[in-house]
């Protein structure tokens, strides 16, 4: 059924005289964000001449005003999606002799405590994801596969106050004795 603009016979408490105004307002912020938007780009160019990445500058612009537990979420979710897609498997491009500051630890061999790091890392991912506590790859007796284990149990902490459902008012049961 069309809407008559003679007999106002709109749906019930809708006013179609205060349409035209919402309108005007609506085109004036249109081009208030079509001038910021063209701003922004201008900006993003000025950013991209400085040498920077663009397209990371705009994420972690994006990153920086998301409030922290949405940031801290998309970040684990981006982690492990990548993780699993292999997104950051790479080869390593120098095994043995990297030169001075390419890579982690600025190329130099990964001591002992960056190995316990990336295993904790790893296992925190794993704990995050679901996997199982016996997929575990570092050897038995090891400081890894300790590190590792210890962040697959905060990984699965994570996991589980992410999924935690607030109970709602009324719905409470009590223990009985």
């Amino acid at each position: 059924m069309a809407v008559s603009r003679k007999n106002n016979d709109a749906p019930m408490g809708v006013n179609l005289d205060r349409l035209a105004g919402l309108a005007d307002r609506w085109d004036a912020r249109k081009s208030k964000s079509d001038d910021a938007r063209s701003d922004l780009g201008t900006l993003a160019k000025e950013v991209e001449d400085m040498g920077f990445n663009r397209a990371a500058f705009k994420l972690t612009m994006e990153l920086r005003n998301m409030e922290p537990d949405k940031r801290n979420d998309f970040l684990s979710s981006l982690n492990a999606y990548a993780d699993k897609l292999g997104v950051f498997a790479q080869s390593d491009l120098f095994p043995g002799d990297a030169p001075a500051g390419v890579g982690p630890n600025g190329g130099t061999a990964p001591t002992a405590a960056t190995t316990d790091n990336v295993a904790h890392l790893q296992g925190e991912k794993a704990g995050k994801r679901g996997d199982k506590i016996d997929t575990n790859p570092h050897g038995e007796e090891t400081p890894a596969r300790a590190a590792w284990h210890a962040g697959w149990i905060k990984g699965q902490g994570e996991a589980v106050r992410r999924n935690i459902k607030p109970i709602e008012a009324g719905t409470e049961t009590q223990a009985s004795a």
